[in-house]
Parts: structure tokens; sequence; C-alpha cells
């Protein structure tokens, strides 16, 4: 829900002084202790989440647990 917020809020237009500007986001999530313990673990897992949103197009999320469950 709040990576969600996150997307939308980031996807809204804003203006510059050169005029209206777009910009996206793509947000991974890795989740304490579900996706790691360790504060490497969860950076990598993060990242990886991310690097997936970022394959599904502008403005998304992926949750970690979502990419452990779909086979490689």
């Amino acid at each position: 829900m709040v990576a969600d917020k996150m997307v939308q809020a980031i996807a809204r237009p804003f203006l510059l002084q050169e005029g209206p500007a777009d910009i996206s986001a793509s947000v991974g999530v890795a989740l304490y202790p579900e996706d790691g313990v360790q504060l490497d673990d969860l950076l990598r897992h993060a990242n990886d989440s991310m690097y997936a949103a970022k394959k599904g197009g502008k403005n998304s999320y992926r949750l970690y647990s979502e990419l452990a469950e779909k086979p490689a």
C-alpha cells in the first residue's frame, strides 16, 4: 500500500521553470524478517525487486516475495 502511494505521488506531473516535468518510479520492496534478517540480504532482495519492477514498465513496484513465488 505504501509503495503504491509512493509510485502514484511521484508519477504526478510537476512544474519547473522550463515547463512541466514527468518522472516515474520503480520501487523494490523487501520485508524484515520474511525476506532477510541481515541488512545486506534485505538490500539485495529490494534491489532484485526494483529491477523486476523496471522490467514491468514505468510507475510500478514489486515485492520480493512475489519474485520468490515465480519460477526463474
